[in-house]
């Protein structure tokens, strides 16, 4: 659904986090996880690792 502030939320029923986690960072950016906390911390984490990599 689009938000009041233009951006669009997305709900989607998983399992595991790491089913979505893949699709998730391909977007970069362009895409906030704002819950369950443990996908955000997912996503948290494999950035900090994807980061060290490209220092």
């Amino acid at each position: 659904q689009w938000l009041d502030d233009g951006r669009y939320e997305l709900r989607l029923p998983y399992h595991r986090h790491e089913e979505l986690l893949g699709d998730i960072l391909k977007y970069g950016a362009e895409v906030e996880v704002t819950a369950p906390a443990v996908l955000r911390a997912a996503v948290r984490r494999e950035l900090k690792e994807m980061s060290e990599i490209y220092k």
